[in-house]
């Protein structure tokens, strides 16, 4: 058994020793109900750390009918604990079999809601679910309860694993721009700004940590760091940083390195749908076209895929495009495209529909 302090729901002078609910022997103690966290932690750490348990509150119930709630009288539940404690109660009747249901919290700022209630409050007085529960003694079977000996210490055991009740759903992350450039003395971008895809950009300086809190755990998140130079009012390299959130936790963000040019895509079977049609329906079969920057132009294609179109390495700024597909029977079809191209990210180009034949 763990070696750890025993916390009393009433106040009763203890013993030395403890017994299991199979009744091994020992030095004679006054009659006590325990509860030990090794019956029942499992795998889920006792620690301050994220993830973690820090307190837990037991409730001893003494059965008389069936282990599932019918013809049970609960006593007063122990106040919450360091779930490194083992909690014992007291004015149990010898001969009568108990059960225990736990509630594990992994904070440690909660107190009842009114002495001996199972319920526990935070310090503005609002009601806190818990983090995981379980039941010991309830495995269906009569002998799975603990029956209360006469002068000695018997523990609830055969406990439930824990379940996650009130598991987080939302993660944090970071995005850390030190990483991303030098920013000691008079660094080269001393000004960011930052926004995941779809939200509003929020502004930093070189050097910056910022953090984005209630994030679907589990959904990716994509984030646009463009960089800007001294004075400069468009940006002069940019990026994108991807991560997962985690529940109950903010992890930092991978990012790629800065760069100073970018790209755009066009997106040739959204481009059909738009206009009405598909590549089947069309009988595509090639599409090119020509991007045009402040530096030049440059050809992409001819694919006889029905895919997009790619254009990399480009300067930052507007971008035009003109598109041509050749169809069934050699008819070609021509639109016009539109990106703004920021350094470090791809654009997807805006196209006008296709007129079809």
């Amino acid at each position: 058994m763990r070696r750890s302090a025993l916390v009393l729901v009433l106040p009763v002078v203890l013993g030395a020793c403890f017994e299991d609910s199979l009744g091994s022997t020992g030095e004679a103690t006054p009659t006590l109900v325990a509860v030990a966290p090794d019956d029942f932690l499992g795998d889920v750490p006792c620690t301050a750390a994220a993830g973690g348990m820090q307190a837990y509150v037991a409730t001893l119930s003494e059965v008389s009918g069936d282990l599932d709630g019918a013809g049970e009288f609960a006593l007063p539940s122990s106040a919450p604990q360091p779930c490194a404690r083992t909690i014992a109660f007291g004015f149990v009747v010898p001969g009568l079999q108990y059960v225990a249901d736990l509630d594990g919290y992994d904070r440690a700022d909660l107190t009842p809601l009114a002495p001996g209630s199972r319920v526990l409050i935070d310090p503005a007085g609002q009601p806190v679910a818990p983090r995981w529960t379980t039941s010991c003694g309830r495995g269906g079977d009569r002998e799975d309860a603990t029956l209360s000996l006469p002068n000695r210490t018997v523990r609830v055991t055969r406990c439930d694993p824990l379940r996650a009740e009130g598991a987080p759903t939302t993660g944090g992350l970071a995005v850390d721009l030190g990483p991303l450039a030098a920013c000691g003395g008079a660094p080269a971008f001393p000004r960011f700004t930052v926004a995941p895809r779809g939200g509003p950009a929020r502004e930093a300086s070189c050097g910056e940590r910022l953090e984005w809190t209630a994030l679907e755990a589990g959904r990716p998140v994509t984030f646009d760091v463009l960089a800007f130079a001294v004075g400069g009012a468009e940006p002069v390299a940019g990026t994108t940083c991807t991560g997962v959130p985690r529940a109950g936790t903010v992890v930092d963000t991978p990012c790629d390195p800065l760069a100073t040019r970018g790209g755009l895509t066009i997106d040739v079977p959204a481009l059909l749908a738009a206009s009405g049609s598909s590549c089947d329906a069309a009988g595509l079969a090639s599409a090119s076209a020509t991007v045009t920057t402040a530096r030049g132009h440059v050809p992409l294609g001819p694919s006889a895929e029905c895919r997009r179109l790619d254009a990399r390495d480009l300067p930052g700024g507007v971008a035009t495009a003109t598109v041509v597909l050749q169809l069934a029977g050699g008819a070609l079809a021509a639109t016009t495209c539109e990106a703004l191209v920021t350094p470090g990210a791809t654009a997807l180009a805006r196209c006008l529909p296709v007129r079809l034949p």
